[in-house]
Formats: structure tokens, sequence, C-alpha cells
């Protein structure tokens, strides 16, 4: 039988076109690691502290009131990456400190749903021997041979732009794709630069590198107010650098993709200067620890805005997935203000010693805390339940504490005896959901934890 000309055409051109293209999205998903909200211009930071930031949010969506569920690097990203919170995970929130290979995480869905996924970290905790590499394709953290390359030659790209653009080269184009990069410059130490507009006037480049980083200087050997200028100005100076990074990554990325490209930024947890008499990021679930910066850019048919309803890092990956086309629960990101009621944040820090490990080897319950009194509240478990704007902190060694962040994000002023029955009403809730998830327990089933993480743990301060 003969097909008419026109069908026979069409037949043609549909034998000669192939699979059709795929037009899910590719996700370019930024840490910038240890990088509190109040640093970032679009939030009320220094101004020019974060163009690239601030250029996402303007054309994007900025997420006022973003929250970690712990303080510190493994399990925020445990969070980040599973869609669960620490209450559900249990990593870094008690005695567990690695990720179990049961984890359903975002990078295994999203490759088996024929995503290209890669993760590059300059943060060497973000890895495998604590089960953060689960489902990447391509993973790799940066050495340190590649800090003394880069020490060496300061014009060169740096390991994370170098292997981003190596890998953008070599990549099935037409594949979409998820690319995870933790930027680490916002961490300790910070770094004195030539180019730093943000130190105190009067303060010299040599008298900012005579001040100690000690992260062991808090409790009675906090550094005095005129010193915590100084290390707050390095840390601005740090962030401003990440930003510059982060620039130069999206960059790379629009140039080499095809399709539609969604970018998110956001941190893993702040970082202290004198809050608490503290220093760092350990020892407190403060606000400034918790309080994280999220921007989304390039969502179709989303306009810019910004939503100050409250959310979590738990909230990114079901996100991202759905956004994908892919099953995912229903607990997202909201895309305007009015799309979600808010609902109770809970964040965790542990202080017990991880299960698998000698004896001899102990989370800093000594050494970095040398300088506080037995009574301080910066030994023992500590949890907080956010009903924004309260905030209630519970400390297994002190009686709970209650603030209204909207206007105390310092969290200065306890309200607990003011409003007794708020703070009795959250109390009661965050035991109730700590009791349920046994989050200070060890557990049998808890992976254990090897001599190169327990190392990595060391080389970053969490370990003597």
């Amino acid at each position: 039988m003969r097909l008419p000309l026109a069908v026979a055409l069409l037949v043609v051109i549909a034998g000669c076109s192939g699979p059709p293209a795929d037009t899910r999205p590719s996700f370019l998903l930024v840490v910038i690691d240890t990088l509190r909200a109040d640093a970032v211009s679009a939030l009320g930071g220094r101004a020019e502290a974060t163009p690239t930031f601030d250029a996402l949010a303007s054309e994007g969506l900025l997420f006022g009131r973003a929250f970690a569920d712990a303080p510190w690097t493994i399990p925020s990203h445990a969070t980040l990456f599973t869609g669960r919170s620490a209450l559900e995970h249990g990593v870094g929130a008690g005695r567990r400190v690695v990720l179990g290979p049961d984890a359903d995480t975002l990078a295994e869905r999203l490759t088996e749903a024929g995503y290209e996924t890669i993760a590059l970290t300059e943060n060497p905790l973000v890895s495998a021997p604590f089960g953060l590499d689960q489902g990447f394709s391509r993973h790799r953290v940066r050495t340190g041979e590649d800090l003394v390359a880069e020490s060496l030659d300061l014009e060169a790209p740096g390991f994370v732009l170098r292997e981003f653009s190596r890998w953008l080269g070599e990549r099935d184009r037409a594949r979409p794709y998820l690319a995870f990069v933790n930027l680490m410059d916002a961490h300790l130490p910070y770094e004195v630069r030539g180019d730093d507009a943000f130190l105190p006037e009067g303060t010299s480049a040599g008298e900012a590198r005579a001040i100690s980083q000690d992260a062991a200087r808090i409790c009675d050997a906090l550094p005095p107010p005129s010193e915590l200028a100084v290390l707050r100005s390095l840390y601005d100076g740090d962030v401003r650098a990440a930003d510059r990074k982060l620039g130069a990554l999206i960059e790379r990325a629009r140039g080499a993709t095809e399709g539609a490209l969604v970018t998110l930024v956001t941190s893993d947890h702040g970082e202290l200067f004198g809050e608490e008499r503290l220093l760092d990021h350990q020892f407190s679930v403060h606000h400034a620890l918790l309080h994280v910066p999220l921007v989304v850019h390039g969502l179709a048919g989303t306009p810019p805005a910004r939503i100050d309803t409250p959310v979590s890092l738990a909230d990114v990956a079901p996100s991202i997935l759905a956004w994908a086309g892919l099953a995912a629960p229903a607990r997202r990101l909201p895309v305007r203000a009015t799309d979600v009621p808010a609902r109770n944040l809970v964040a965790v820090y542990g202080d017990g010693k991880p299960t698998d490990w000698p004896a001899d080897v102990r989370v800093y319950t000594g050494e970095k805390r040398k300088a506080c009194a037995p009574d301080d509240p910066v030994f023992g478990n500590q949890a907080s339940l956010l009903r924004y704007p309260l905030k209630l902190v519970w400390h297994e060694h002190h009686a709970s504490r209650l603030y209204d962040v909207s206007w105390d994000p310092g969290q200065r002023s306890d309200m607990a005896e003011l409003q007794p029955e708020a703070r009795a009403e959250l109390e009661r809730e965050l035991r109730t959901r700590l009791e349920a998830s046994r989050t200070f327990e060890a557990r049998d089933d808890d992976p254990p934890v090897s001599p190169e993480a327990r190392e990595r743990l060391r080389s970053l301060g969490y370990t003597e």
C-alpha cells in the first residue's frame, strides 16, 4: 500500500529525529559552608559582600527564614541530601556521624531517573567516610595536594572551578544533571586578604594576622570586642571570596547547559562571633548558627519573590525531586508566600561521643572548652523548637529558655518567665519529638566510624 506523500514525509522525519529531547531542568546546588544569613547583603549583611547571591535573589526566590536543623556540617548535609530532618536520620545529632547505606538520597533518585550527578566539595567531611557520597556518579573532595597547588598558583582557577569545567566538557549534554558544590572559604581559619576592605578602620593586615583564631577562646577566654570585630571582618572577606567563586561556577554552568538551569544556594550552618560567649559553630543551637540563606533561581513560571514562611534544609531535596518530575513528599519549598502554612522546626546538637570510637578519642569535652566552667551551658545535649517567632531552647542540664527571634535574633532576652504557658507548650512538644526519635541515644545498627573519618573530624577541630 502506498502512503500519501504528507504521511510518508512525517514517517521519515519521525524516524530521523531520534529520541525526544530531555527537557527536564538541570540543578546546580551550592552550599557556602559556614555562611550565616546576616552575612548576605540581601539579608542585611554588608553592602557589596555577596553581589552574586544578591543578583540571584533579585531574579528568583529569596527565603528570608530558612533554617538548618543542626549547627555543623555532617548532619546538615545529611538533611540536605535526604530530605529528612536530623530527628529522622539521626546523623550527628546524637552518637551517630555516618549516614547509613540504606539512606534514600537525592543523588540516588536523580541518577536512577537518568540524571548525571557530580559532587565537588572543599569540605573533607562531605565525603565517603561519612556516607555523603551516596548516589553521585562522580564525587571529588579537595585534597592537600589541591590546596598546595592553589597556593602556588593564585591565578589558577582552583580545585572546584577546574574540576567543574572539566566535567562540563566531558558530560553527556543530552542529559540533565545535578551538580553539588561545597565552598569552604568562610570556614575557619579566616584569611587575611590583600584587598580586604572590610577590616575595621585603622586595622592593618599585620595586626589582623596577629589575632588568634583559636576556637578554644570561648567562655572566660573570649576575645575582647575589638578582636571579635576584626575576626568578623575577616570572615566577611571570606564570604565575599566565596561569592566570587559562586559567580564563576554559575557562569560556567550557564555556558555549558542546553536546557533550563535551576540554581540553589544555601549554607549548612552559620558562625558565632561572641554570641553566648562562643566562637566557631559548636556547643549551641543559637539563631546565628541555624538561620541560613537560601535562594532558588531559574524556576520556570515563578516570578521573583521574597518568601518569609519558615522553611528547612529538609525541604530542598523533595523540591528538587518534584521540579524534576519525580515523586516527592508533599513537604517542599513554597514558591509563593501563601503556599503553605508555617510549621514548627526542630534543631539539635548532640554532645556525645560517637559509637565505635576508642576510649581515648573524645569529642572536645576538655581542651576546646578548657576556659569554661563545669556549669556553663556548653556541656550537654541541646535542642530547639522554632514556632516562629518564638524559639524554645532546651538543654539537658539547664532550664529551657524562650526567645522572640523576630526582634531578638541575638537571643539576649529570655522570655520564659514572661510567657510560661508558651514555654510549657513548646517544651512538651519538643520533649515528645526528641523521645520519639531517640535522638540522643546510641543504636546497635549505627554505622562504624572509620579511621579516615576520625582523622577528618580531627583536622577540622571536632575532635582532639
